[in-house]
């Protein structure tokens, strides 16, 4: 009797483990976007050479300012920023996600914000004057 207890319990927190596994999934893949860059880009403090880059929220959960952009294969690291929130102006699609700022000659145009796909939010970033 106690041994079909304890198969129970131990069944139901394997289960309880495979789903919260699947909807931490879940989240992050919503809240992450693959950019392809033609041309080198500016973020805060760092340039980033033509490219495919992940661009996502750090993390979700307990800090929604923090965006973290990665190497397309996720090895690489290149910034964790914080952003600000901010609304997705009506000229920017909900499928296209990159806002550039204007560059000088010779210079890398800066990401100005970074838009989830679908979402009516975006993170802004924090360039110094």
């Amino acid at each position: 009797m106690f041994s079909r207890r304890l198969l129970a319990v131990s069944f139901g927190a394997v289960i309880l483990a495979v789903l919260a596994a699947a909807s931490a999934n879940a989240l992050t893949a919503e809240r992450t976007t693959y950019v392809k860059f033609s041309r080198g880009v500016a973020l805060p403090g760092i340039e980033l050479p033509a490219g495919t880059y992940i661009f996502e929220r750090a993390d979700p959960a307990m800090n929604r300012y923090l965006v973290r952009v990665l190497s397309r294969d996720r090895r690489k690291i290149y910034t964790t920023q914080v952003t600000n929130i901010v609304l997705r102006p009506s000229n920017v699609s909900n499928d296209h996600g990159i806002v550039l700022g204007e560059a000088g000659p010779g210079m890398a145009a800066p990401v100005r914000a970074w838009f989830p796909v679908g979402d009516e939010r975006g993170h802004e970033f924090i360039f110094s004057r």
